[in-house]
């Protein structure tokens, strides 16, 4: 029942735009709205049971995001843009800047002048491996600003156990309404190495007075 569920809330976001005059949101922003505003606990302000395990705390695989919520979404504050051309730069990067096999997804002439990889693809969550010999990643992210012209964020983090997160700021100033603001996450490893297998997770929130933009981060060792 999730599908039509989400399919429901994202006709009810793209009519608030339309009927608020305002400009339709991508595909990809309409996505980050819904994990950003998602809820981690269930109405009673339980975590949310993961009935598999019979676990009262799902973890990051098993709750995603956590459960939609509408209301919020339709109003998130922030949102994560994607362009086609990103998707593009991030098979280039799986098929090592490989052009004819990139245009076997793309079904035209394209070709490969820029390569991502999949972290560092403009996504509301954030995913990560790292190991004894990889212990400091950096990321980038490009917020929207689609709340008020005027706002301003700090930034709330939870981080992993194993893992210590620095931001290149910490707080996110708006001036107008779809401005831009581009930041860095640095992941870096603390105390001993966890072991091959281990999975963390944490949040980056950014809080306003008036909106809460949550990333789930996932760290995979």
């Amino acid at each position: 029942m999730a599908a039509p569920h989400v399919s429901g809330i994202v006709a009810l976001i793209m009519s608030k735009l339309k009927n608020d005059n305002k400009r339709q949101w991508s595909t990809s922003e309409i996505q980050s709205a819904l994990i950003t505003t998602a809820n981690t606990f269930d109405l009673d302000g339980k975590p949310i049971f993961d009935e598999a395990t019979l676990n009262s705390n799902a973890n990051i695989l098993q709750r995603g995001a956590g459960q939609v919520n509408a209301t919020n979404a339709m109003d998130p504050g922030l949102v994560y843009n994607i362009e086609p051309n990103d998707y593009i730069a991030y098979l280039c990067g799986i098929f090592y800047n490989n052009s004819q096999t990139v245009q076997k997804f793309t079904k035209n002439n394209t070709q490969c002048t820029r390569s991502i990889s999949g972290e560092q693809l403009n996504y509301p969550s954030i995913g990560i491996s790292m190991n004894s010999r990889l212990a400091r990643i950096t990321v980038s992210r490009t917020v929207t600003n689609v709340g008020d012209a005027r706002e301003i964020y700090n930034a709330k983090i939870v981080e992993p156990p194993n893992v210590k997160i620095d931001l290149s700021q910490y707080s996110l100033s708006f001036t107008r309404a779809e401005q831009q603001i581009t930041y860095s996450i640095t992941f870096t490893m603390k105390g001993a190495y966890p072991g091959f297998g281990v999975i963390q997770q944490g949040e980056l929130s950014w809080v306003s007075n008036r909106h809460t933009v949550t990333s789930p981060i996932y760290i995979a060792f």
